[in-house]
């Protein structure tokens, strides 16, 4: 009898229990189920976030081309002034090529090509559609790297908003091409990227090409992929293998979608595993004992809805959760191919992939963090960049380049104190984030720090010294951390603005110097097409007869606002932003002209006009130069190009190029403000110039000064052994012409004669 009803217990409980275990194993699937979605949802966020990287790459160059297209010096469509500006424009960018094209289809391009481009698409999208801007799909151009695919960014030209024509922008595909290589997980993931008709756009294998479509690289499919502007299908890929795709837009192009394909079998082996060990454990507990099974069933579900909860919170953003990894089954196992995953999400997310420490997000959170964690210290934000960044590029490449900010990086990472942090900022920028007792410390800390970051650096077998510019700000904890790392920024300018290689600390004052010197810097884009900039010319004055020989030509300009401020002030801001070039080739050509009216009254008076070493470096300089002196059609030699004592003692070798290039079209070359640099006469034996012009500073000083005195002598002496003239600028009184008639000088140009005036109150 106790046997039949310990039987019958055992019959009822055995079914209850199988009844359980079957709702519980349906339960159980259904959050497995659950974690799939999670899982695939995760793989959706990376996919966005990748997208979105490459969108804003895009958008980048696209401002780019935006910013040339509606500068006045395009909308004037002069073709043969632009070519040239456009190719200059190349030398410090990303792009290979650029066309200014008319609204009849006929273009010029920097490569020296005149073409039709009717037929093209972004004629099409801008002059028959209307639309300011047109990014076209990849293709293979004749003109332009037959083995390389190209895009073009194409912006309208537009005068009181009508388009007037186009500016076109070639791109290589090899920027896409890079950021795909970089998506990948482990051995089982790669990224892909196809057009709104499914045709590939970029692909990491090397066989297939902008020719194919997704057909190329999906096998079999159930589905039509891509249906809308982000999803996911599965499909069987060319070697078999079940994958899984997730895709999402690029954003400013022609409806172009990131694509990541992964393995299923690799996405959810984990979640496969622990449903294998289910169902397992089911069956195991079915033939073992009841109140094992309860305590069995018991023991496996805890973890798993602790792990569902844990993907529930990272799916919300929180990617500091952690998987329990210590279970020792296969839940286990699956915690820790999640905490694996989620390192690698936080990689992508919160890692500079060039230089290994945090990104700026990373920086942005951290510096809080921080804050709030210790509110007894006082932290400060340093903004280092590196002085010149291009040159080193320039060296060795990128590669070069992204290895010399690992090591920069690696060595401010080593001098970091408990509670700080170092990141990636912008470019060739690194942010800082110290703590420090008051100014001084911090002061202290950064001389010792640049200091550090002076010693030689060893790149590939190349040692390089490096250069850096440091802005910091005090970081008060009632402000946002982002308004601190402004004031940083903005000292960092003002380091570069005054030559770099030093630390300036944020106050008040700065705010003001900036913005005022971003007024006149936009002020001046103007300044040309409101004839604000003229010349004024001051006479030079031969010693032995005290007749006008020439003159030298000198910039003003007529502003309502900042009119008093010191002409070199606002060269130095034109130079910084390059607008010397377009100001440089004006004041060039009004010269010419002024000079073309004088030789019609006095066919030997010479002008003189200064040349930066800015413009020295245009490529297009020596043309333009040469073009101007035919069309107008003035004596060469009676043109005279200065420069600085400084601007010629930099990069000696290429000066010497440019200088003979100038002295084969004829014009006389003289140093300007000689005395003031640190060349020799012997020195400027090698360069062919005609005359000196010694510097004010020496003129005022010899009065009074002994030494200086015998050093202007001693100018003049050794400058007419080279068989040199000799200019004295800044004479302002009889009797320092007197005493330099008596070194024997030739010329001079100072106030004593005349101030700077414009050439019709010269009375000429």
């Amino acid at each position: 009898m106790f046997k039949k009803i310990r039987f019958q217990m055992i019959a009822v409980i055995a079914i209850v229990s199988i009844v359980i275990f079957g709702v519980l194993n349906i339960a159980i699937e259904n959050k497995l189920n659950e974690l799939r979605v999670h899982e695939r949802n995760f793989y959706g966020e990376i996919t966005r976030a990748r997208a979105d990287e490459l969108s804003k790459e895009l958008q980048g160059h696209l401002n780019k081309v935006h910013m040339i297209a509606h500068t006045d010096f395009l909308e004037s469509m002069d073709v043969e002034a632009i070519l040239p500006y456009l190719s200059s424009l190349l030398n410090h960018s990303d792009f290979k090529g650029m066309t200014i094209a008319l609204p009849d289809g006929r273009a010029w391009t920097t490569y020296g090509a005149s073409i039709d481009i009717r037929e093209q698409e972004q004629f099409t999208n801008i002059f028959v559609r209307n639309k300011l801007y047109s990014i076209s799909n990849p293709f293979f151009s004749p003109y332009f790297y037959e083995n390389v695919p190209i895009i073009t960014l194409s912006y309208a030209i537009q005068r009181e908003s009508t388009t007037i024509g186009l500016l076109n922008a070639v791109l290589t595909t090899t920027f896409m091409e890079t950021i795909i290589s970089d998506i990948h997980f482990d051995s089982y993931g790669y990224a892909w990227i196809v057009d709104g008709n499914g045709r590939i756009v970029a692909h990491p294998d090397p066989e297939i090409n902008i020719n194919e479509d997704y057909t190329d690289v999906i096998k079999e499919i159930d589905v039509q992929p891509f249906s809308s502007s982000q999803g996911f299908f599965n499909y069987l890929g060319y070697n078999n293998e079940k994958m899984l795709a997730v895709y999402s837009p690029i954003h400013n192009t022609n409806d172009w979608k990131l694509v990541i394909s992964v393995q299923e079998s690799q996405a959810f082996s984990q979640l496969n595993a622990v449903m294998t060990y289910i169902n397992w454990a089911v069956i195991l507990s079915l033939l073992s004992l009841i109140s094992f099974s309860f305590i069995y069933a018991n023991s496996l579900t805890k973890p798993i809805i602790k792990l569902t909860e844990v993907f529930a919170r990272a799916e919300k953003g929180d990617l500091s959760v952690v998987a329990d990894s210590k279970v020792q089954n296969e839940l286990g196992v699956a915690g820790q191919g999640f905490n694996r995953m989620l390192n690698e999400i936080k990689n992508l997310t919160f890692v500079d992939p060039v230089t290994q420490v945090a990104n700026y997000r990373s920086y942005l959170l951290d510096a809080q963090r921080l804050t709030l964690e210790h509110p007894d210290k006082q932290y400060y934000v340093i903004v280092l960049s590196i002085d010149d960044f291009k040159k080193i590029n320039s060296m060795g490449g990128y590669g070069f380049g992204n290895e010399t900010l690992k090591q920069f990086a690696e060595l401010l990472n080593s001098s970091l104190y408990a509670y700080e942090l170092v990141a990636r900022y912008f470019g060739d920028e690194m942010i800082l984030f110290l703590h420090a007792e008051n100014e001084e410390v911090i002061r202290l800390r950064i001389q010792r720090l640049l200091a550090m970051t002076q010693r030689p650096f060893k790149i590939m077998d190349i040692e390089i010294h490096l250069s850096l510019s440091c802005g910091f700000a005090c970081h008060d904890k009632l402000h946002e951390i982002e308004t601190t790392i402004h004031n940083a920024t903005l000292a960092k300018l003002k380091a570069k603005k005054l030559g770099g290689n030093l630390a300036v600390f944020y106050e008040d004052g700065i705010q003001q110097e900036i913005k005022k010197e971003q007024d006149i810097e936009s002020e001046l884009f103007k300044a040309i097409e409101k004839k604000e900039l003229y010349p004024v010319y001051q006479p030079i004055v031969n010693l032995n007869t005290m007749e006008i020989s020439g003159f030298e030509t000198l910039l003003r300009w007529n502003h309502p606002t900042f009119y008093q401020e010191s002409i070199q002030t606002i060269i130095t801001i034109a130079e910084n932003n390059s607008q010397i070039i377009e100001i440089g080739r004006y004041i060039l050509n009004e010269a010419i002209l002024e000079l073309k009216r004088l030789n019609q009254k006095n066919p030997d008076l010479v002008l003189a006009l200064n040349v930066s070493a800015l413009q020295l470096k245009d490529t297009h300089f020596i043309t333009f130069l040469k073009n101007r002196i035919k069309v107008i059609g003035v004596k060469p030699e009676n043109l005279c190009i200065e420069l600085t004592e400084s601007t010629a003692m930099d990069d000696v070798e290429v000066k010497l190029m440019d200088l003979h290039q100038i002295k084969a079209i004829g014009c006389k070359i003289a140093i300007d403000d000689f005395g003031t640099g640190y060349s020799s006469l012997a020195y400027l034996s090698r360069f062919p110039i005609d005359h000196i012009k010694i510097d004010k500073s020496f003129v005022h000083k010899m009065m009074n000064d002994e030494p200086t005195r015998q050093l202007v002598s001693s100018m003049i002496t050794l400058a007419h052994n080279l068989k040199l003239l000799v200019v004295a600028e800044g004479v302002e009184t009889q009797e320092q012409i007197d005493l330099l008639k008596h070194f024997g000088c030739d010329m001079i140009q100072g106030y004593v004669i005349s101030k700077p005036k414009r050439m019709e109150e010269h009375n000429i």
